[in-house]
């Protein structure tokens, strides 16, 4: 028995749509590789500058934090002001510590027996670094306490 011609027409015509359909899901199957592959490269762009901006702060709010240990270690007391940590030292050391306090931001006490708060605005920080820093202050905070009290400078 042989099959209406109409019907082989419409077998054929399925035919040709069931391939146009494969190529329609390849095409979509690379689309969405190329756009994943695309998407993992942007995101590992993303956290390697947010990564580097970490360590860039992270190395000034060391530095600031250790010039401010220093400086309560030497003189008993902390500094009520940028100013009384950048007098002296050499000219290096000096525009470090401006680029330090450029990027974090300082609370500076109004009692030299009360540690600087710092903060870094939101910025990007190695994992515990804050907490370093923190902890750092306090113990200088402690010491400082346990020594003598140094009067309160005079207005």
């Amino acid at each position: 028995m042989q099959t209406p011609r109409r019907l082989r027409f419409a077998s054929i015509e399925c035919y040709a749509c069931t391939m146009q359909g494969k190529r329609l899901v390849h095409i979509i199957l690379i689309c969405f590789v190329l756009a994943a592959i695309g998407t993992t490269i942007f995101a590992w762009s993303v956290v390697s500058g947010v990564r580097k901006d970490a360590r860039f702060t992270t190395a000034r709010l060391r530095l600031l934090t250790d010039a401010v240990v220093q400086y309560s270690a030497q003189s008993g007391g902390f500094p009520l002001g940028a100013e009384e940590l950048l007098d002296g030292g050499d000219p290096h050391a000096r525009r470090a510590m401006i680029e330090a306090l450029s990027v974090v931001r300082v609370e500076w006490p109004i009692d030299r027996t009360v540690e600087p708060i710092l903060r870094v605005d939101g910025r990007p920080t190695e994992a515990g670094a804050l907490g370093l820093a923190a902890e750092a202050l306090s113990q200088a905070a402690s010491a400082v306490r346990a020594r003598t009290r140094v009067p309160p400078p005079t207005r």
